[in-house]
């Protein structure tokens, strides 16, 4: 057979269509198919050996650069720094590229378990490799199921296929050291519940679990024998799901948080107490569900829980158990307080005694005084400090939030201790004219808010109570007498949102626009003139309004907004001189 070649740098390149193998069998296109197949194999083999030699001189090669020079160690710290920086909830993996540079790389990463103990459920059949990789690393698992945005049948087919994995981990629970299982859809609860029930036996590396169901099923519970080996458990997030009350020591934890508990498994106010008295390092505690139907009266009087460590406290239930629970739970001075009480078997006479005691109760538990106190529809706020937001304008919260019922709100009000508020600010009506007097006679008051609501009336009676017009003097029985003392005597700032400037002041001749100048003009001759009026979102305000007013405070914002309809507008329209002035 003739050759037909030609030379490359002294490298000869074969370029005929024959080919001869070394016991001189030639193959071509047109041999036979058990030749042609002999050859190819043959063909295959040298090219898999040239391969495997160029692999292993590129992999000699890179020996030599500089870093080759660090320790496998260093390196699969490195690695784990990278996969360190991605967010655990998230399922990418882009740190897994570390692996696919180099063979010395790959290795390193290979050998390195803990490089794979963080488990992401992006992909199920990488989550299942990274199990194996992880060999016996503790694990750290972040799973949705139900997740994804293909089709359902797409979606349940994946959540199928995540789900055995998740067998796998649950059956090794003493590996586990964090575990995250949620559902965000309905059709994947049951597959949740089966997981549930898988966690069994103690888990003596759990530092973190986090259960979300979407339901309330009585058999999503956590097993007993797993609540009692859980001796280094540091948070615990349960919403949806349940456990057992009795005997719970868990003396690490630091964060509680408990939520939308089945029915069946509602603990007594007794039972949490009895738990929280064995979490002594307990910092965060958040309990949204209802108790048991039992005797608030039956707790021994001599119960008492201290959570020294506790800097946010987050109750939502019912009004009495959450008296009850106050009762007998003291916390750190500085802890920020958040209460939302239900009262769905109102008793007007035991609810109103349940308020005061609750006040003075969360008031002695503040480090401070009140300085900022906010009233808004069903909610009180309150503030050690007359700021609400940082210098970069992160809103600071308040160190006590409480949420009742509206006919409630003002009944807490009147028991917290007002001497030192500066500012306050009113959103709806639950403010009687007795609670205005008593706000009217705070002597560090500076600062008022009026919003949304029927608060017109009763904010002008306080500004202008004790405040004579000219040389006036009120009178008793037709005699001359001393002219009562001035309410919101130290005010320099005011802002009123929401007020219909036209509307008739009570039963007088005068509008509430009105009434506001002759108020602010009498405080200004009275020596308490305001230095700060700021006026929005309020109806029917003309210019001549505004005019009154800046004449009797020192400075006046006003957004320019007079709020009229089309037809209003149409009717205020006034012509002179063929001229038309609004």
């Amino acid at each position: 057979m003739t050759l037909r070649t030609f030379s490359m740098t002294g490298v000869q390149v074969d370029l005929s269509s024959h080919f001869t193998d070394p016991d001189g069998i030639e193959a071509s296109a047109l041999s036979k198919a058990a030749v042609r197949e002999a050859a190819r194999a043959y063909i295959l083999d040298e090219i898999a050996s040239s391969e495997a030699v160029t692999r292993l001189w590129k992999r000699r090669l890179n020996a030599l650069t500089v870093v080759a020079r660090l320790p496998p160690e260093l390196l699969g710290t490195i690695f784990k720094y990278v996969a360190g920086t991605e967010t655990p909830e998230y399922a990418t993996v882009r740190w897994i590229a570390v692996s696919h540079v180099c063979w010395h790389w790959r290795r390193v990463a290979l050998d390195c378990p803990d490089l794979w103990s963080n488990i992401r459920f992006g992909h199920p059949s990488l989550a299942a490799e990274m199990v194996q990789r992880s060999r016996m690393a503790p694990l750290t698992v972040f799973a949705t199921l139900g997740d994804g945005y293909g089709k359902r049948v797409a979606r349940q087919s994946e959540g199928l296929a995540v789900q055995a994995v998740l067998r796998q981990i649950l059956s090794q629970m003493s590996r586990v050291k964090e575990l995250s299982l949620k559902t965000s859809a309905s059709w994947a609860s049951d597959m949740l519940t089966e997981l549930i029930a898988l966690m069994d036996g103690p888990a003596p590396l759990l530092e973190n679990l986090s259960i979300s169901c979407l339901g309330r099923d009585d058999a999503n519970r956590l097993s007993d024998s797993l609540v009692a080996g859980l001796p280094r458990l540091v948070h615990l997030d349960l919403s949806g799901c349940g456990m057992t009350w009795h005997g719970v020591v868990l003396r690490n934890l630091t964060s509680l948080k408990i939520s939308n508990i089945p029915r069946t498994m509602y603990p007594s106010v007794h039972q949490l107490l009895t738990a929280l008295s064995q979490m002594p390092s307990l910092e965060v505690l958040q309990f949204h569900s209802d108790f048991s139907p039992a005797d608030a009266a039956h707790i021994p009087r001599e119960t008492a829980v201290h959570l020294p460590c506790l800097h946010s406290f987050d109750i939502q239930c019912e009004l009495s158990d959450c008296a009850a629970l106050l009762d007998h739970v003291t916390y750190s001075k500085k802890a920020r307080v958040l209460i939302n009480c239900q009262n769905t078997h109102p008793n007007p006479a035991n609810d109103v005694l349940l308020i005061h005691n609750l006040a003075e109760k969360l008031a002695r538990g503040m480090e401070g005084q009140i300085k900022l106190l906010r009233l808004a529809s069903r909610s009180v706020k309150c503030w050690r400090s007359i700021r609400t937001s940082t210098a970069n304008r992160r809103a600071i919260p308040p160190t006590l939030s409480v949420s009742f019922s509206l006919e409630l709100v003002g009944e807490f009000v009147k028991s917290l201790p007002l001497d030192d508020l500066v500012s306050l600010m009113v959103v709806g009506d639950q403010l009687d004219s007795a609670m205005w007097t008593k706000l009217g006679n705070i002597n560090r008051l500076t600062r008022l808010e009026i919003g949304w609501g029927e608060n017109d009336v009763a904010v002008l009676n306080t500004l202008s109570h004790g405040i004579p017009r000219g040389g006036e003097e009120s009178t008793t029985s037709g005699q001359p007498g001393p002219t009562p003392t001035p309410q919101l005597k130290a005010l320099r700032s005011l802002m009123i949102t929401g007020w219909m400037f036209d509307a008739d002041f009570e039963d007088s001749s005068m509008t509430v626009a009105e009434k506001l100048s002759d108020c602010l003009e009498a405080r200004s001759e009275a020596g308490l003139k305001l230095r700060f009026l700021e006026i929005k979102g309020c109806r029917h305000v003309t210019d001549e309004d505004i005019e009154c007013l800046e004449a009797s405070v020192e400075r006046l914002s006003w957004d320019g907004e007079r709020n009229f309809t089309d037809e209003e507008t149409d009717a205020y329209s006034v012509t002179y001189s063929d001229v038309e002035v609004l």
